[in-house]
């Protein structure tokens, strides 16, 4: 029989447990993060894809073969044993990703494959990861004709751990040049002054102040664990990053010397011809022959040596 009295008595532990399972939910949802972006609306005047706005969950990967591209390239983003990766980029975004790493890893990163997962890294995370908005902050945006948000202006919040790692990872990596590294014709006016901010800067820069990216992205790089700004807080991109000298993947090989002054463990040495001696002699012959017919003609009985019947 229903008790309005056992029902009342129960209505504090009732809401306390609403409000317990309420607040576990939204702290748990607001450590996963979402996307700032899904997907492409229209291109700027360059011809660039610019990226749509949406301030939602991440969203699944059915696509088998475009899985297998986004493993290839941002395997940190597709778990082991998982079909379907949520993340916050679509089929369209994840070819031009790929697309745009050709360009770098022809130029000479491709040779040096640990600053190359690194330097896809930051791009991998920056267009699927599923917890963009806890290091992404969109700055600006603009309606196209269709009344589609774009994304025009970016704020990428980073490590400096992950920032130094990535640059030293690819500073000595040379380019189609002999004796002249990658970074000094990727960094812009900077040349080989580069520094890990002046190269991501640059990086970030759009076609119309001499750059590439399709849209502005503001790096910044902080040593601190959370960043408040506007009343939101955000957590620096900290992925781990590989050493040049480290392999890429089990079974790998290190960059080469030539790219990566820390793989070069065999140092020039300079020797000096010692001064020439008086020569070992046993009986006025060579004593290294004298030794060696002695140990021959002994170690073979019943036969005579004409080497050692002379000496004798």
């Amino acid at each position: 029989m229903f008790s309005f009295i056992s029902f009342t008595m129960r209505v504090p532990e009732v809401l306390f447990t609403f409000v317990i399972t309420y607040f576990s939910v939204t702290l748990v949802c607001a450590e996963e993060g979402h996307c700032i972006w899904y997907g492409t609306c229209g291109q700027n005047e360059f011809g660039q894809d610019l990226p749509c706005l949406y301030n939602g969950p991440s969203k699944p990967l059915t696509d088998n073969e475009t899985v297998a591209a986004l493993k290839k390239i941002c395997p940190e983003l597709v778990p082991d044993g998982e079909d379907e990766p949520f993340v916050c980029c679509n089929k369209n975004q994840i070819e031009n990703l790929i697309l745009n790493m050709r360009t770098p890893e022809t130029l000479g990163f491709g040779r040096c494959l640990s600053c190359m997962q690194n330097f896809q890294k930051t791009f991998c995370q920056s267009t699927c990861s599923p917890q963009q908005n806890i290091f992404l902050n969109v700055i600006s945006s603009l309606k196209n004709d269709a009344n589609e948000e774009q994304v025009t202006g970016l704020q990428y919040f980073m490590s400096k751990r992950f920032a130094e790692g990535l640059f030293t990872s690819c500073k000595n990596v040379q380019g189609l040049t002999p004796g002249s590294p990658l970074l000094e014709l990727m960094c812009g006016i900077w040349g080989s002054e580069c520094t890990a901010q002046r190269w991501l800067d640059f990086m970030g820069t759009t076609p119309s102040a001499g750059g590439f990216s399709p849209f502005q992205i503001l790096f910044n790089i902080t040593e601190e664990s959370t960043i408040n700004l506007d009343g939101q807080t955000f957590k620096p991109m900290s992925e781990p990053t590989l050493k040049c000298s480290e392999a890429a993947y089990l079974g790998g090989y290190a960059c080469s010397c030539r790219d990566c002054k820390d793989s070069c463990s065999v140092e020039t040495l300079t020797f000096t011809v010692p001064e020439e001696k008086e020569p070992w002699q046993i009986g006025g012959q060579d004593g290294m022959v004298v030794l060696m017919s002695i140990v021959f003609c002994h170690s073979s009985p019943g036969h005579h040596c004409w080497l050692c019947l002379h000496m004798y």
